[in-house]
């Protein structure tokens, strides 16, 4: 399945999706709301809803692995009302990011707090939704890989953003997706050139798209694409189109 995210600041997107016959990652529970019933109907209402596949969770100044438990119980109370709000919506993928902060945990406190978090809000999980735990900052792919093998449910899976592999990993995107493997549920695609996280187009950038592609088919054939790009839209889809 192949998706795009639905970037506020692009309101050409969903014309776009309908055009392609894609679907649309929701980005709308993004911002730090509380998703009132106004925002769930006026969601509903939009000629495009029945296209929202996925959504992308709240992550600004969360911390999921946090030692503190004031710290980390905001972000379960965050995630708990995305993961309500997607069941108002039919949406059945949740992405949400990890937290983690360089340096600042050893990593084997930080993946022993992470998977004890991440195992409390999916023991509460009573719907049939599916949450992508997704890289940011992490610079080895073992932090996620055993924070997904420890969490060990079948309902929590590995998104991959390769942008933000290239711009703040040590190991490269090939080695991501060959560790990860079908841990990979959901796939975040956009390209930038190793220095900062820009969300450019699939062209624009120094990552090898098509080689890339390539392996995901190998390693995890079954996982989601969703193109998160801000430039560059038309090229990008029709890329990803010939690629798929």
């Amino acid at each position: 399945m192949i998706s795009i995210s639905s970037f506020k600041a692009l309101p050409e997107i969903p014309d776009l999706a309908i055009k392609h016959g894609l679907n649309l990652e929701f980005t709308g529970l993004v911002d730090p709301i509380t998703y009132s019933e106004d925002f769930i109907g006026v969601t509903k209402q939009l000629k495009h809803s029945n296209l929202f596949t996925s959504a992308h969770g709240p992550f600004y100044d969360l911390i999921p692995g946090s030692s503190d438990q004031e710290v980390s119980n905001l972000a379960k109370i965050k995630f708990i009302r995305a993961i309500e709000a997607c069941k108002k919506l039919g949406i059945k993928n949740l992405v949400l990011h990890s937290g983690w902060i360089p340096t600042f945990y050893e990593d084997s406190v930080w993946i022993k707090n992470s998977i004890a978090f991440w195992k409390s809000l999916l023991g509460n999980l009573d719907e049939p939704l599916t949450i992508y735990l997704e890289n940011v900052l992490e610079t080895k792919s073992y932090l996620i890989k055993d924070i997904i093998d420890g969490v060990n449910n079948k309902q929590f899976k590995a998104c991959l953003d390769i942008g933000h592999v290239n711009a703040f990993a040590k190991e490269d995107v090939l080695h991501w997706i060959e560790l990860l493997g079908n841990r990979i549920g959901h796939v975040h695609l956009h390209n930038n050139f190793g220095i900062k996280d820009e969300h450019n187009g699939l062209n624009n950038g120094n990552l090898d798209i098509k080689a890339i592609t390539s392996y995901l088919k190998i390693n995890c054939f079954p996982a989601n694409w969703n193109l998160e790009i801000r430039t560059n839209l038309e090229e990008s889809i029709e890329l990803i189109e010939k690629y798929k």
